[in-house]
């Protein structure tokens, strides 16, 4: 089954629902978010995620064949900012992974290069955008679209391809309204989160 297939990410959501249940009904986790094969908890005692983590690594080893990827399954504090689901999550905004900023220079650069025409560079902007406007990024995408227009200036008209579709009016949107993190300062201090995303051995799609 290919990762990232939309099958194989509902069997995964419904392979882990045992998990779900663990976690929740077991442990007694309160603060515990699960997308797909990746999973974060919460909690103010990095111990109590120390000896969670054990008892998740058994409970999947021995119920569901699974187990936690030994470099990626970590406790880290949390103002440190969290990667999950595509971003960098902090208390007040979420930021981009860097390799997803370096994947729409990387196509602005194939575009100058004449590897793509604008057409498909307005694609693959169009695309980047809609991830990226989740996250706390107006002024970003701002120098990006700017960037785009800069470079399309100064391409010749004979080298460029597939120019007649054009970035829509309005491309840059509004930021989005982002989750506030509502914490007191202690409870930023003593925060802790244990992040793990799952072994793709077993079909499972990030």
């Amino acid at each position: 089954m290919p990762l990232g297939n939309l099958t194989s990410q509902f069997f995964a959501n419904v392979y882990l629902n045992e998990l779900d249940y663990f976690v929740k009904h077991k442990l007694k986790a309160e603060c515990y978010v699960r997308y797909v094969d990746d999973f974060v908890i919460m909690h103010k005692s990095p111990d109590k995620l120390t000896g969670w983590k054990e008892e998740i690594n058994c409970f999947l080893n021995s119920t569901l064949k699974l187990k936690l990827h030994p470099d990626k399954s970590r406790i880290i504090h949390l103002s440190n900012g969290v990667d999950f689901v595509g971003f960098r999550n902090f208390y007040y905004f979420n930021l981009l992974r860097k390799r997803n900023m370096r994947k729409i220079k990387r196509q602005i650069l194939n575009f100058s290069d004449g590897k793509i025409g604008y057409a498909r560079l307005t694609e693959c902007f169009q695309g980047w955008q809609a991830h990226a406007k989740w996250a706390n990024t107006y002024n970003l995408r701002r120098f990006i679209a700017q960037k785009i227009a800069r470079v399309k200036y100064f391409i010749p008209p004979a080298s460029q391809k597939q120019h007649q579709t054009f970035l829509p009016a309005g491309a840059i949107l509004l930021p989005s309204p982002h989750l506030a993190r509502a914490s007191s300062p202690q409870h930023k201090q003593n925060s802790y989160l244990f992040s793990s995303p799952q072994n793709r051995s077993h079909t499972m799609a990030e």
